[in-house]
């Protein structure tokens, strides 16, 4: 039986959540923005090149560190609550490794 999803595009969808997992520690708020602090870019290479989160046709979930620790999210685990169609879980092999499946797709121990 053939694989839905190359190798590749597994690479991709974990590099785009490992890269939606970075970029959420930038505040992007409006309300942030009212109080005066300084917004940063994100950044996303979803289509492989550099573009503006604006200029992007992909739904992207981002949060800020202070949305975070409103939240209660103490672990990266913890995002499966927060964040739609993701999943973070532990690996079965390991404690020490983590799963992620964005949408159900994602790559899982043999």
């Amino acid at each position: 039986m053939r694989e839905l999803y190359s190798p590749c595009t597994r690479a991709t969808l974990l590099a785009l959540l490992s890269t939606t997992a970075i970029t959420s520690l930038a505040p992007v708020t409006a309300a942030v923005a009212q109080q005066g602090a300084m917004l940063e870019e994100i950044v996303v290479t979803a289509q492989r090149r550099e573009q503006s989160l604006l200029d992007v046709p992909i739904a992207v979930t981002s949060f800020g560190a202070a949305e975070l620790e409103r939240n209660g999210v103490p672990d990266i685990i913890f995002l499966n609550q927060t964040v739609p169609n993701v999943t973070v879980e532990r690996s079965r092999a390991t404690n020490s490794t983590l799963t992620a499946f964005i949408r159900g797709v994602g790559q899982q121990d043999p």
